[in-house]
């Protein structure tokens, strides 16, 4: 049995699968944040809320204003020495190095003499002597390794600056998921979109696809999202006039802020599942919607498109509606391709980001275990 611990800035709905396999398996798994969220599910575990340094806090006032509001945000040095050094993990993985909280927990690993894995959400082999490239290689001479989220379409090189993929995976343990097959789908095909109500996802391209005069009229879609502050209300307001103005206030329903079980539901309630957003490096909702049993598409240059099969029909290009509409008519229209899409959807996931696959990677990451390059 060994102890992992995860220092993430907030509890990531891609934890939640990592922690049931590893439980599952008999290891002990602790999740550190700097906060949590209203639609979290933790019910599998209880992320530990670390408390923020006075010291850090005053002089993040003094420093330039990040994007990110808990960038600067850390435990004392001291306190989180003592507090790694009680749970004694085996393998610690932070989120990145740009936080300061992150920059704490891997140095205390560091000097504790335990195993640093760095999980990041960059490209798994980066462009040559981009920054990725060039932190990942520095780091790995430093003994440290990277893992990702995304998934490259092949690797044939090898590369400092490499990361092994670390897959999203399963996002529950429900019996649905492990049938050969999923139910058929609906005469009037449910298409999904689930993404913060923020200008950069998409939603706009979205409805403009889905008024194009190519697409069939046996539809309904489904946009879902979290509501996190004002500005999010009011994106989602906007975006419910402009589904009037299309004419599509019949077939256009909004949600928010879901829990998990609702989450999951819905999911399991949809046909097709759309992402257009545009830079996305990483995102996990098409995964979780092909675990369901959609057929998911997203834009061509997404960081995890290559979770889904790699024929052209999966993908699009988010900036042009009409690319959109087409991908989608296709299957709106041919309940047998859209059944054939949605399995094969499945498929994809189930060979590349299994219980089994997950669990193995974990078990490299273990002190004297050899990492194998690929």
């Amino acid at each position: 049995m060994a102890k992992f611990l995860f220092c993430l800035p907030r509890f990531h709905t891609n934890a939640e699968p990592w922690v049931r396999i590893l439980s599952g398996a008999g290891h002990c798994v602790q999740i550190d944040v700097l906060r949590v969220g209203a639609t979290e599910d933790h019910r599998l575990i209880r992320p530990r809320v670390v408390a923020t340094s006075p010291l850090t806090s005053r002089l993040a006032r003094l420093l330039p204003r990040k994007a990110d509001p808990d960038f600067y945000r850390t435990p004392g040095l001291l306190g989180y020495w003592r507090e790694m050094a009680r749970i004694a993990p085996d393998v610690v993985i932070v989120r990145g190095l740009s936080r300061w909280f992150m920059r704490v927990a891997a140095l205390t690993a560091i000097l504790q003499g335990r195993r640093l894995i760095i999980y990041d959400q960059d490209d798994p082999l980066p462009r040559r002597y981009s920054s990725t490239w060039l932190r990942r290689a520095s780091l790995r001479m430093l003994g440290l390794r990277h893992v990702t989220a995304r998934m490259a379409a092949s690797v044939r090189e090898r590369s400092p600056a490499f990361a092994e993929t670390l897959p999203f995976g399963r996002p529950a343990a429900d019996p649905q998921m492990l049938a050969p097959t999923v139910r058929r789908a609906r005469k009037s095909p449910q298409i999904l979109m689930v993404a913060k109500y923020r200008a950069r996802k998409g939603h706009r391209a979205l409805i403009a696809a889905l008024a194009d005069p190519i697409m069939p009229t046996n539809f309904c879609a489904v946009f879902c999202g979290e509501e996190a502050d004002g500005a999010d209300v009011a994106c989602r307001a906007e975006l419910e006039r402009e589904v009037e103005r299309q004419g599509l206030s019949d077939k256009v329903s909004f949600r928010a802020n879901l829990d998990r079980a609702a989450m999951q539901q819905l999911y399991r309630e949809s046909d097709i599942f759309v992402l257009p957003s545009v830079s996305e490096p990483a995102a996990v909702s098409p995964i979780e919607a092909a675990w369901n049993g959609c057929a998911a598409l997203m834009d061509r240059s997404a960081g995890t498109r290559h979770y889904l099969p790699p024929e052209d029909r999966f993908v699009f290009d988010a900036t042009d509606p009409h690319e959109i509409a087409l991908k989608l008519a296709a299957l709106v229209a041919d309940p047998n391709l859209l059944d054939e899409a949605r399995h094969a959807c499945r498929n994809r996931v189930a060979a590349i980001s299994s219980d089994a696959v997950i669990l193995e990677k974990f078990q490299r990451m273990l002190p004297g275990r050899a990492s194998r390059a690929p």
